[in-house]
């Protein structure tokens, strides 16, 4: 289902002029980097400054909820949880139950597509499709039950035939420090992920740190966050918290809700709002300051979850996210050069 959205990325941005995508320079490595951490801002993820108080909204989009109507909640505070249905009985808590050392082997499809008007021209990264094959452990259970756990992507491939003449070396490049990523981070007993770390391979590109970010956003996206009361069959609640996304300070809502509910195995309905208020920002791997000026975005799917697993059964994820910001001009003189800015994302387990 997921993938009719990467087959539609081709967007139709507004604008007075509009020109062929133009095709893209030889990327240049972006840079040494250093492990990336969730909780605190790093220089691979960008360093934004503290988001100002205006929350901008597309024009015709529809109001927002209460909670999005603000800047993010700080990136280290807690998830915000409200039980709206605590379903049927019978009712229990969930949390997971993760026995150490335990190890599961993935496979994962994350999809990532960018358009772009940039002043007048249009610059567009047709959809890709990386297919990860990725290792998890869970290295240690603490007595709380917070489990740490280490990841490593063991195999990547990309389907050439779908990548055209002008882009393969470029993306066949990005792929090779793709194989090399690995990782940790620590899953709390209800869901939440902290201290995550993301090692990328020096000298990766600019397209290198756009897979490297996709696969941080599947593996944020893929893990559900959990109430502490007790809940069953039907359950909804929503999960506000403040992430660090592209750079950017976001704040998101998620819904979720109970589809089926069998002993360890939950299947639910993932929907996704995000906002974001205006700041200065870094996209991952490249160290120019842009200025947020507009920041909206959604996400939907289904997940299925074995509880005493470290990734889901299945999963069918698409978001799509929408900004416009300001960069610097090559020349000083000239006003900051304005971009309006849509990139899709889509995660595909099968299960086996």
């Amino acid at each position: 289902m997921r993938w009719s959205i990467l087959l539609l990325m081709t967007l139709s941005l507004a604008c007075s002029k509009k020109e062929q995508a133009a095709p893209t320079e030889p990327e240049q490595a972006a840079g040494t980097e250093a492990p990336a951490d969730s909780e605190a801002l790093s220089p691979e993820l960008g360093a934004p400054t503290e988001p100002g108080t205006e929350v901008p909204r597309p024009k015709g989009a529809e109001e927002l909820p209460e909670p999005l109507r603000t800047p993010a909640p700080p990136l280290s505070d807690p998830p915000i949880i409200e039980v709206l249905d605590q379903g049927s009985e019978p009712r229990r808590t969930l949390q997971w139950d993760i026995a150490s050392g335990f190890e599961q082997k993935l496979s994962a499809d994350v999809g990532f597509s960018i358009d772009a008007v940039v002043v007048v021209m249009r610059v567009a990264e047709p959809p890709y499709v990386v297919s990860y094959d990725l290792t998890l452990r869970a290295q240690e259970v603490e007595g709380d039950g917070k489990v740490s756990v280490a990841y490593e992507v063991s195999g990547a491939e990309i389907d050439a035939k779908t990548l055209g003449d002008k882009r393969r070396d470029r993306i066949m490049t990005a792929l090779a420090t793709a194989k090399k990523l690995s990782g940790s981070y620590t899953l709390g007993p209800r869901g939440r992920i902290t201290d995550f770390k993301m090692k990328i391979p020096d000298g990766a590109t600019r397209t290198g740190h756009d897979m490297a970010d996709s696969l941080r956003w599947a593996l944020f996206q893929m893990t559900p966050t959990f109430p502490e009361q007790p809940i069953g069959q039907g359950a909804t609640w929503t999960v506000q918290q403040g992430i660090l996304q592209g750079g950017i300070r976001v704040n998101q809502l998620t819904t979720f809700k109970i589809a089926k509910l069998e002993d360890e195995r939950i299947e639910l309905a993932v929907d996704q709002l995000q906002s974001a208020a205006k700041q200065v920002f870094q996209d991952p791997g490249l160290p120019m300051n842009k200025q947020l000026t507009l920041m909206s975005g959604t996400a939907d799917g289904p997940l299925t979850w074995k509880l005493s697993e470290l990734a889901p059964r299945a999963a069918d994820l698409g978001s799509g996210v929408l900004k416009a910001a300001e960069q610097p001009s090559n020349d000083p003189k000239q006003r900051p050069v304005e971009a309006l800015i849509k990139t899709h994302r889509a995660l595909q387990i099968t299960e086996k």
